[in-house]
C-alpha cells in the first residue's frame, strides 16, 4: 500500500512543466548547481570533466520547472558566486546551511511533486527569495547580480579609508 501523499501542484501555482533534476556537486568549498534531464550520463559520466579534484554528489533531485529552480538558486546564492555555476563558500556555516536544506529534498522521482511545492517553502523560510525579489527591483541580469554578488550597491559604497 502507497502512504505517500503528493500536493495538488495547482493549489501552490506549480505548473507540471520541464521536468528534470536540480543537481549540487561539491569540491572543497565550492559548490556546483546544474540542472538535467538526464542524471546518469550528466553526472556518472561527464561530472569528473568539470573539476581537477574529485566531485562528491550533494545530490539529483527530480524537480518540475528545472530551469527556472536552477536559475532561482543561482540568484540566491549570488553572494557566493565563484564562476559560471560554481559557488565559494568561503565560511563553512554558510556551506553547510546550503548542504542540509538542498539534501533535505526528496531523491525519488516520485518526489517531483513534493519538491517543487517544498521549494517554494524552503526558497522563502530561508529568505533566499529576498535576493531575488531584489534582483527585480534593480532589473538586473543574472550576470550582473552575480557579478555584484548580490549586493546592487556594492560600487556605489565609498572605499574604507586606510
Amino acid at each position: 500500500m502507497n502512504t505517500k501523499s503528493y500536493p495538488n501542484l495547482a493549489l501552490y501555482g506549480v505548473p507540471a512543466l520541464d521536468p528534470g533534476w536540480v543537481y549540487a556537486v561539491k569540491t572543497g568549498n565550492l559548490i556546483k548547481v546544474g540542472k538535467t534531464t538526464d542524471p546518469h550520463r550528466r553526472l556518472l559520466r561527464e561530472a569528473n570533466t568539470w573539476s581537477p579534484d574529485p566531485l562528491e554528489i550533494v545530490g539529483v533531485k527530480p524537480f518540475w520547472n528545472i530551469r527556472r529552480i536552477e536559475y532561482s538558486l543561482h540568484s540566491a546564492l549570488a553572494e557566493f558566486w565563484h564562476r559560471g555555476e560554481w559557488h565559494k563558500f568561503n565560511d563553512r556555516y554558510w556551506l553547510e546551511f546550503f548542504i542540509e536544506g538542498f539534501s533535505n529534498f526528496g531523491d525519488e522521482e516520485d518526489d517531483r511533486d513534493s519538491n517543487s511545492v517544498n521549494f517554494i517553502y524552503w526558497m522563502n523560510g530561508d529568505n533566499y527569495v529576498e535576493a531575488i525579489r531584489m534582483q527585480r527591483e534593480h532589473k538586473m541580469s543574472l550576470r550582473q547580480w552575480q557579478r555584484c554578488k548580490g549586493d546592487p550597491w556594492f560600487r556605489q559604497r565609498p572605499l574604507p579609508m586606510s
